[in-house]
């Protein structure tokens, strides 16, 4: 776990200056405490006012460059929870539908070779396709190739396990 944490701030995914400025702000904060309480022990109204102006004004100023981690952190987080790819749209099945193959999984086995039924199909062999069984899809264009090929027919990208 600190292997990792010590390895992400190393390669930039984990950000050093948020932790710094939060470390600013509170001993900003205590610093200002100390000097407005100073303040009015001594009877200097105006330096106690002029010490809560520095800590509110303060604050929003590292609130303003917090904004920027934040924004940050929010983007990881979406594409962490968008890590597996969309499945890639191949051909249109029985009926019109059409049919996804998930570019993850780029040779789809004999099992999964059952298409998505269309809006008429009700039967288990209108949802079949037997011409798909065997096939390595490539993940660039989603073309069918045979599975014997290394490279896709259609954009000549080299497939799945080559």
């Amino acid at each position: 776990m600190v292997w990792q944490v010590f390895k992400d701030v190393l390669l930039f995914r984990r950000m050093i200056i948020p932790l710094l400025i939060h470390i600013l702000f509170w001993l900003s904060l205590i610093g200002g405490i100390i000097v407005f309480f100073y303040a009015l022990s001594e009877g200097e109204n105006g330096r106690a006012f002029l010490a809560l102006l520095a800590i509110i004004g303060y604050r929003l100023l590292l609130e303003v460059l917090m904004v920027v981690f934040r924004i940050n952190e929010s983007l990881t987080s979406v594409r962490n929870r968008i890590a597996t790819p969309l499945p890639r749209i191949v051909e249109l099945g029985a009926g019109g539908a059409a049919l996804a193959v998930p570019a993850a999984s780029p040779v789809m086995p004999p099992a999964a070779a059952a298409a998505v039924p269309g809006p008429g199909a009700s039967t288990a062999q209108e949802t079949q396709r037997p011409n798909e069984l065997g096939r390595t899809y490539c993940t660039e264009c989603g073309h069918a190739n045979a599975a014997e090929n290394r490279f896709c027919e259609s954009c000549g990208t080299a497939l799945a396990g080559y």
